[in-house]
């Protein structure tokens, strides 16, 4: 996290979050609709988020689990979840990236994301991968654009009890 700090500057402070931080965490996700409809009917709970914080794939430990809170004056403006070594070693799974909506659109993301390649790849890191539904154009968009590309496609239930086409995304460190 310290060399993570050290490629974001003094404009953003990093903080590894547990489930206690969850209420935070909701106010922020609570304000982006679009990624939420898509696999769910509604904002997840303050339980659900706390559970989500914690939540690892199949095969990955607790100390592999990075819930990462962004915070500018005090003020929570984005969340990252990453697992590291997963899903092989010298890789990193990005389960969540989310901006606060009224931080969207003003280059957080983007600086988020080169401090993460940066960090990463000093640590040894080879690729950073991600599942993006195919449907969020934006997000589509926003990585590709960051250098991600794309490599299978695949089926991924929802919560709302249908299916979506999912692109996994890969970004070489």
């Amino acid at each position: 996290m310290d060399r993570l700090q050290f490629f974001l500057g003094s404009s953003l402070k990093v903080k590894q979050l547990s489930p206690r931080a969850a209420e935070t965490v909701w106010q922020l996700q609570s304000q982006d609709h679009t990624y939420h409809q898509t696999f769910q009917a509604k904002v997840p709970t303050l339980a659900e988020i706390a559970a989500e914080m914690t939540l690892l794939p199949e095969g990955a430990r607790q100390a592999q689990k990075f819930y990462l809170g962004f915070y500018q004056d005090g003020n929570l403006v984005a969340v990252m979840d990453l697992v590291l070594n997963y899903p092989q070693v010298n890789q990193v799974w990005l389960g969540l990236l989310m901006v606060a909506k009224k931080q969207q659109g003003h280059g957080w993301g983007q600086k988020l994301m080169l401090a993460l390649f940066s960090t990463l790849k000093r640590e040894g890191y080879q690729v950073l991968q991600l599942a993006n539904a195919q449907s969020l154009d934006q997000a589509q968009s926003f990585f590709r654009k960051i250098g991600f590309t794309k490599g299978a496609e695949f089926v991924a239930p929802t919560k709302l009890g249908h299916e979506i086409m999912v692109d996994l995304l890969i970004k070489e460190l």
